[in-house]
């Protein structure tokens, strides 16, 4: 419910957006220049939702089975044949259909088309996307299909706000299908380059596992199945969500809370749900802490492990604030400093490793203390430092560039130093362990 939720209020916000642009200019003539520029961020915000919704709908075999492997069927073929199944599959024409419709009621039917033609380009590179990660085994091979997908959208961002700025409507649609189509062959030769292994060795009908386990999959894995920190993970984002774009919108209205405040809440928004899991470091690990220490895993391991995920986290969160790039809500700097300075926010969380308590993964969230105790409390404060250094650079320095550099250096500096500082962490924890083993059993 919480994923669908979160699509309809990207889908608002894009409406909401079309629609003050449209109004500006006092009437309500929809065969207007104004209604031709906002192709390119329709399309583009329809990707999120389209993106969410093959993920959650989209059901294909993007490996080949033995019995295909034990006949003359070439690689080669199969990624052929992979690339005319996300050609014909529903889920990728269901976006630009939809938007062709629309289209017709606030375009003219030229541009209609063109939006279709951009729409269904953007549709396929978003399919052919997941299935190079369904095709992908491992994170570090997953991981760069990720950054690859920020990468375009910055690029699209890019090169929307300069066609804006050109006055450039047909010949911005047509750039933006070119970015698109070298993007899907990047996808189609990296599709290419992923071998994948078949190494299930039996079959089952009522047993369903994630993947292979890994230090890795146990985090996300631990998200999924536990309710109390799916229901958090799902909620608080959604309301940080109507929370900026709403400040967002009476920025605009000049009734707002001005630049600086509105850049306070875009990062809270990106670093709360990693100080939601952060304040917990080992809680989760804490309920079969003892099988852990039996296996070969350092604690170094699993911290650097746990901060490179929430670190993921950070940068899943962009994401939902790309349709604010090209409403012209905020910039793509802010996004990135703030990106960065969330490395400070992760880190200065990892201490609580030294002294949290084992949580009941399938209680509620709501107005659940179980695993709190004074020292985490009082911990709370400690993060107020951080927040209370990136609220004053961006409340008291005027040039926002200059402190979104300040903030971005503060975060990249905390980056390189992130291996120091858990590795003293992991030979503290290291030295009281057994009293930790004692507190996890409570």
């Amino acid at each position: 419910m919480g994923w669908f939720l979160y699509i309809l209020l990207i889908i608002i916000s894009g409406i909401i957006g079309a629609y003050i642009q449209i109004r500006k200019d006092g009437n309500f003539n929809i065969h207007n220049d104004i209604t031709q520029k906002i192709a390119i961020p329709l399309v583009m915000t329809f990707s999120v939702m389209g993106i969410l919704m093959k993920l959650l709908m989209k059901q294909e075999a993007a490996g080949m089975d033995d019995y295909l492997k034990s006949r003359p069927v070439l690689e080669s073929s199969w990624n052929k044949f992979l690339i005319i199944m996300n050609l014909a599959d529903y889920w990728n024409w269901v976006n630009p259909v939809l938007l062709f419709g629309i289209s017709c009621f606030i375009m003219p039917i030229g541009y209609a088309f063109l939006t279709f033609l951009l729409a269904f380009c953007v549709s396929i590179t978003d399919g052919l996307m997941l299935t190079c990660l369904r095709k992908a085994q491992g994170w570090e091979y997953k991981l760069p299909l990720f950054i690859g997908l920020l990468v375009y959208y910055i690029v699209a961002s890019v090169f929307y706000a300069v066609s804006v700025g050109l006055n450039i409507d047909i010949a911005a649609i047509f750039g933006m299908i070119i970015i698109t189509l070298l993007f899907l062959f990047v996808l189609y030769k990296y599709m290419c380059s992923i071998k994948h292994y078949n190494e299930q060795k039996t079959h089952t009908s009522k047993v369903r596992s994630l993947g292979d386990i890994s230090l890795f999959s146990m985090e996300y894995i631990s998200v999924f199945r536990s309710k109390r920190l799916r229901q958090a993970m799902i909620f608080i984002p959604i309301v940080f969500l109507f929370q900026v774009y709403t400040q967002a919108l009476s920025l605009h209205s000049h009734e707002g809370i001005g630049v600086g405040g509105l850049s306070i809440i875009v990062m809270f928004a990106m670093a709360f749900p990693s100080m939601l899991l952060g304040q917990w470091v080992f809680g989760v690990e804490g309920n079969f802490f003892h099988g852990i220490m039996t296996k070969p895993m350092s604690i170094y391991e699993m911290l650097c492990t746990k901060y490179y995920f929430l670190m993921l986290i950070n940068l899943v969160m962009i994401i939902p604030y790309i349709p604010g790039l090209f409403l012209g809500y905020w910039g793509i700097d802010l996004l990135v400093a703030t990106f960065f300075f969330c490395a400070i926010v992760n880190i200065i969380m990892m201490p609580t490793c030294l002294f949290s308590k084992r949580i009941d993964l399938f209680s509620s969230a709501f107005f659940n203390y179980q695993g709190a105790n004074m020292a985490i409390n009082l911990y709370g404060f400690v993060i107020l430092i951080p927040m209370g250094i990136y609220g004053a650079l961006m409340l008291c320095i005027d040039n926002t560039y200059i402190a979104e550099s300040i903030v971005a250096s503060l975060g990249i500096i905390a980056l390189l130093l992130h291996r120091i500082v858990l590795k003293s962490l992991a030979n503290r924890f290291m030295s009281i362990r057994y009293k930790r083993m004692e507190t996890f059993c409570k």
